[in-house]
C-alpha cells in the first residue's frame, strides 16, 4: 500500500515535469525565433517555477472537484463554486510566482517593484489561469466518473456471478431431495421384502448423504470424487437390482484430477437406471466412460436400455426429465458456449449421453467470483 503511495505520487510529479518542460522548450524556441534574448536557464526557470506551483496547488483543487462534482444532484452549487474558485486561483498562481521570482531570482526583478511585475503577470496569464484551473478540474471529473464506471462494472458483474451461483445451488438442490425420495421409495418397497437388503441400502444412502453434505458448499469437484458420489449411489442401486445390473468404467488416468460441476453425472447415472434397468427383467449394463482429448473433458454414459424417442443428439430430447434438464442448465451456466450435452439413441437399443466440457485441473470455474469478492 505504502509502495503504491509512492509511485502514484512519483507519476504525478513526473506528469507535471514532463509538462514543465514542454513548455520550457515552447518558450525557448518561441522567443529565440523573435530574436530576444533568453536562455535555457530562464526557459526552464519560469516554466518549472509556473508548473510546479500549479502542482502545489492541485490537492486543493482536486479536493473541491471531488467535493462539489458537476452532476445532475448539485451542478448549480458545484458551478457557482468553481467559477469563483477559478478567478481566485488565478490570481493565487500569479501572486505566488511574483513571490518566488522576486525573491529568489534576483536580476532586473528585484529592481522593478513588486506590484509592477504582479501586473504584468496577471494581465498576460489570467485567463490562462482561469482555463487551467478549469482543466484540472476536468481532469479529476473523468477520473471520478471512469472511477464510478469501473465500480458499477465490477458490480454488475459479481451480481451476475452471484446470480449464476444462485441458480446453480438451486439446480443442486433439485437433483438432491429428487435422488432422495427415489432411494427412500425403493428401501420402502425392500422393506417388507428382504430387510438385509434394506439395511444395508439405508447403510449405503447415509454414506451418500455425508459425501453429498461435505460437498454441499462448492460448486465444483474432480473426476475422483464425482467418480466416489456415482460408486456410492451405484451402490445403493446394486442392492435393489442385485445382479440385473451391471456397471462398466472406463476412466483416463489423466482425468483424474479435471474440474468438473459436482454430482453432474450422478443424475444421468440415475435416469440411464430408471429408463435402462428398472423397466427390464434381463441383466442391463451402464457403461461409464471418462477421458480428456486435448483441451477438452469427455464424459459419457451408455445404458442397454429402449433409448428414447427423439433423442437426436442435440440434448432436446421429447421425453428430457428434470435430472437431464438441470445438467443442461448447470452446464450452461458454468460454461456458456464452452460445452456441449448430446443425447443419441444407440444402433440396437440403448441411450447414449455424451457431456463435453474444457479440461480445467485447478478450481477455476468460479474463480471470476473469488476475484472480484477480493476487489
Amino acid at each position: 500500500m505504502v509502495q503504491r503511495f509512492w509511485i502514484r505520487w512519483l507519476l504525478i510529479l513526473t506528469a507535471w515535469t514532463a509538462l514543465a518542460l514542454m513548455f520550457a522548450t515552447q518558450s525557448y524556441l518561441y522567443f529565440t525565433s523573435r530574436g530576444s534574448q533568453t536562455t535555457w536557464k530562464a526557459s526552464l526557470l519560469w516554466a518549472f517555477s509556473t508548473w510546479y506551483l500549479w502542482a502545489a496547488l492541485w490537492p486543493v483543487i482536486l479536493w473541491l472537484a471531488r467535493h462539489f462534482q458537476l452532476d445532475r444532484r448539485g451542478w448549480r452549487l458545484a458551478l457557482l463554486v468553481h467559477l469563483f474558485s477559478g478567478i481566485c486561483f488565478a490570481f493565487i498562481q500569479p501572486l505566488l510566482l511574483t513571490t518566488v521570482k522576486y525573491l529568489d531570482f534576483g536580476g532586473d526583478l528585484t529592481r522593478r517593484p513588486f506590484g509592477v511585475i504582479l501586473s504584468q503577470l496577471l494581465y498576460t496569464t489570467l485567463h490562462i489561469n482561469f482555463i487551467t484551473y478549469w482543466v484540472i478540474v476536468g481532469v479529476s471529473h473523468a477520473a471520478e466518473f471512469y472511477r464510478r464506471y469501473r465500480e458499477r462494472e465490477r458490480a454488475a458483474a459479481l451480481l451476475e456471478t452471484q446470480l449464476a451461483q444462485a441458480q446453480l445451488q438451486a439446480l443442486k438442490m433439485q437433483i438432491q431431495p429428487h435422488f432422495l425420495f427415489n432411494s427412500l421409495n425403493s428401501i420402502a418397497a425392500l422393506i417388507e421384502e428382504d430387510s438385509a437388503r434394506a439395511g444395508h441400502m439405508i447403510a449405503r444412502l447415509g454414506d451418500f448423504l455425508r459425501l453429498t453434505l461435505a460437498n454441499s458448499d462448492t460448486q465444483v469437484s474432480t473426476v475422483t470424487r464425482e467418480l466416489e458420489f456415482i460408486k456410492t449411489y451405484l451402490d445403493i442401486e446394486q442392492v435393489r437390482f442385485e445382479d440385473r445390473l451391471r456397471v462398466q468404467f472406463e476412466i483416463d488416468q489423466q482425468a483424474g484430477m479435471a474440474n468438473v460441476p459436482s454430482m453432474i453425472l450422478q443424475p444421468i447415472v440415475e435416469n440411464a437406471i430408471q429408463h435402462g434397468v428398472s423397466q427390464r427383467e434381463a441383466v442391463s449394463h451402464i457403461y461409464i466412460t471418462v477421458r480428456r482429448d486435448d483441451e477438452v473433458l469427455i464424459m459419457s454414459v451408455k445404458d442397454r436400455g429402449p433409448g428414447r424417442p427423439g433423442a437426436n443428439g442435440n440434448g432436446n430430447s421429447n421425453e428430457r426429465g428434470l435430472g437431464l434438464a438441470n445438467t443442461k442448465m448447470r452446464l450452461q451456466n458454468l460454461y456458456g458456449v464452452n460445452q456441449r450435452m448430446e443425447i443419441c439413441n444407440v444402433p440396437g437399443g440403448g441411450l447414449l449421453v455424451t457431456l463435453t466440457i474444457p479440461f480445467v485441473e485447478e478450481s477455476r470455474l468460479l474463480a471470476n467470483l473469488k476475484t472480484l469478492s477480493e476487489e
